[in-house]
């Protein structure tokens, strides 16, 4: 069920920035893919909001991380807006691309006013051209998709919540 703008109940939750209520409805079962009829998703606006948990949990649940949205913004170039250094972080662990421009010719470096956000993607947009385009959740060094494995990971700060990951091969190697 959507409104007149085609947002559901868990968009709109995440849009006005209720988390629980937001966990709740992805609990109950809410596809986290749709979009509105402007392209956003949930996970545009956890990122915008700089909302980590909620996040986690949509991209847990499947959310894409490289859907497009309004004006042509990704979660990534939302959440490099947000100032969230571990929501960016999270975003490029999951594989979400650094070189993505929004319909205003802005990647998500551009974006990007905090200082360890702007390291991060500075990082990120500088690997990339090399062809290391993921972040190993390990180690902290950006790999190529042949040189990586993604994976799972169990998070419980507050609550339970399975995070995608990446590793280096060789720290995956260590890991077993």
């Amino acid at each position: 069920m959507t409104d007149a703008a085609g947002d559901t109940a868990l968009l709109a939750a995440a849009r006005a920035g209720h988390a629980e209520v937001a966990l709740q409805i992805l609990q109950r079962g809410a596809n986290p893919a749709v979009a509105n009829s402007l392209g956003d998703t949930a996970l545009h606006w956890a990122c915008y909001r700089g909302d980590v948990g909620v996040a986690a949990k949509l991209l847990e649940k499947g959310a894409p991380a490289e859907a497009i949205g309004d004006v042509g913004n990704r979660p990534l170039h939302l959440a490099a807006c947000s100032g969230s250094e571990p929501l960016v972080t999270m975003l490029i662990v999951s594989g979400a691309q650094v070189s993505h421009k929004n319909d205003y010719g802005n990647t998500p470096l551009k974006l990007a006013t905090d200082g360890p956000c702007r390291r991060v993607l500075k990082d990120a947009t500088e690997a990339a051209k090399e062809g290391r385009r993921f972040l190993c959740a390990c180690t902290g060094l950006f790999v190529g998709e042949g040189d990586s494995v993604a994976a799972s990971v169990v998070d419980r700060v507050s609550q339970p919540w399975v995070r995608p990951v990446r590793y280096s091969k060789e720290a995956a190697a260590k890991i077993g």
